[in-house]
C-alpha cells in the first residue's frame, strides 16, 4: 500500500527517499521555498534595523555637534496591524525591543507618543488668526490681514470696533504669504480691501507669493500696491523687519517700538504657538526646518533682551493681551 502525502488535501504519494518527511515531493519543495522566504525576510528586517540604529547614531552625533543637544525620538509602539520593512511580514517585536535598547545605550532620549498626549485632547486645538493694528500720529498700520471674507475672516468687523475704516489704513506689513495672513487684502469679490494702503512685503516673499497658483487672484489684485524691502530693513518709522525664514522663504517678523509699552516682536508663524519656541517643536508645514531653527534662535535673542514675542496663532496668549481700551501705547 502506497502511503499518501501528509499535507491536508494532497493525494500524491509520499516521497519515500526522504525518510524524515511524510510529504510528497511537490509539497516538500513548497515548504522549503516558504521556509527560505521567511528566513530571508527575517535577514532583511535585521539588516534594515541595523542600518536604522546606525543612522540614529549619526543623527545623535550631528545633534551634539551642531546644536549641543541630545537627539529625542518620539515613537509609537506597533500593534498587530503593523508591517515589516519588506513585504507583508509582521514586525518582530522582540527585535524592536532590541533596537530600543541599543538606542538608549547611544544616549538617545526615547519618548512614546502616548506619554506626550496622555490626558490631553487629541482631536483638535484652538488657534486664533491675528491681525494687529498700530496707530501713529501720521499712519494707520496693519500687521497681516487674516483669512479674508471668503473663508470667515472678521477683520473688517474688528476694525469697525476701533472706528477705523478700510480707506483710512495707510500701510500694511505682511509677515508671510499664507492665506490666513494675506486673505484679508481683498474683498469677497476680489477687489483690494484697502484702496489707499501701501502693502509692504519682503522681496523674497513677494517673489514666492507670485509663484503660488492658489494666491494668484490676490497677487494680481494687490500687485500695483506692493512695495518690497530687504529682510532686516526698517520698513516704516518705528517698524523694523526681522529676517525669520523657515516657515516660508521670506518670512519676516515685525519689531515695533511703542512709547510706553516697550518693544514687541510680531513673530508670526515662525512661532505659531509658544510650544514652538519653548520646546523647539518644528511644525509640519515648515518650508525649511534648518532655517526655522536658526530663526527660533534669533527670536530667543530678542526675548532675552526684554522684547515681548507675539505668536502667530496662540489663542492662550491672545486672550491675555490687552485689546480695545486696554491696548498698548
Amino acid at each position: 500500500m502506497v502511503e499518501q502525502c501528509s499535507t491536508e488535501g494532497c493525494t500524491n504519494p509520499r516521497a519515500y527517499e526522504h525518510s524524515r518527511s511524510r510529504q510528497c515531493l511537490e509539497c516538500l519543495a513548497r515548504y522549503r521555498r516558504t521556509y527560505y522566504h521567511k528566513n530571508r525576510e527575517k535577514q532583511r528586517q535585521q539588516e534594515q534595523l541595523k542600518l536604522f540604529v546606525a543612522m540614529m547614531a549619526r543623527l545623535q552625533q550631528y545633534a551634539r555637534e551642531k546644536f549641543n543637544a541630545p537627539l529625542v525620538v518620539v515613537y509609537s509602539w506597533p500593534d498587530e496591524k503593523s508591517r515589516g520593512l519588506h513585504g507583508d511580514s509582521a514586525i518582530d517585536q522582540s527585535e524592536l525591543v532590541d533596537v530600543i535598547v541599543q538606542m538608549r545605550k547611544l544616549g538617545i532620549e526615547l519618548v512614546r507618543v502616548d506619554d506626550l498626549t496622555s490626558g490631553q485632547p487629541t482631536d483638535k486645538i484652538t488657534l486664533d488668526v491675528e491681525a494687529l493694528l498700530v496707530q501713529t500720529p501720521d499712519r494707520v498700520v496693519l500687521l497681516d490681514t487674516g483669512l479674508g471674507p471668503k473663508v470667515g475672516g472678521v477683520l473688517m468687523q474688528s476694525l469697525g470696533q476701533t472706528g477705523i475704516q478700510p480707506d483710512q489704513v495707510t500701510d500694511i506689513l505682511i509677515t508671510h504669504a499664507h492665506g490666513d495672513h494675506v486673505g484679508g487684502l481683498v474683498t469677497a469679490d476680489g477687489k483690494p480691501a484697502f484702496p489707499h494702503a501701501a502693502i509692504h512685503m519682503s522681496a523674497p516673499e513677494w517673489q514666492w507669493m507670485q509663484s503660488l497658483s492658489n494666491l494668484k487672484p490676490v497677487s494680481d489684485a494687490i500687485g500695483p500696491s506692493v512695495k518690497t524691502f530687504k529682510p532686516g530693513d526698517t520698513v516704516l518709522p518705528g517698524f523694523t523687519s526681522v529676517s525669520l525664514p523657515g516657515h516660508t522663504p521670506g518670512t519676516i517678523g515685525a519689531l515695533v517700538a511703542l512709547d510706553r509699552s516697550g518693544k514687541f516682536l510680531l513673530a508670526s508663524d515662525s512661532v505659531s504657538v509658544r510650544a514652538t519656541l519653548d520646546r523647539d517643536i518644528i511644525p509640519r508645514n515648515t518650508w525649511n526646518a534648518s532655517a526655522l531653527a536658526k530663526s527660533l534662535a534669533e527670536i530667543r535673542r530678542f526675548q532675552q533682551q526684554g522684547v515681548t514675542v507675539l505668536c502667530g496663532h496662540d489663542d492662550a496668549q491672545w486672550q491675555s493681551l490687552g485689546k480695545g481700551a486696554d491696548a498698548y501705547d
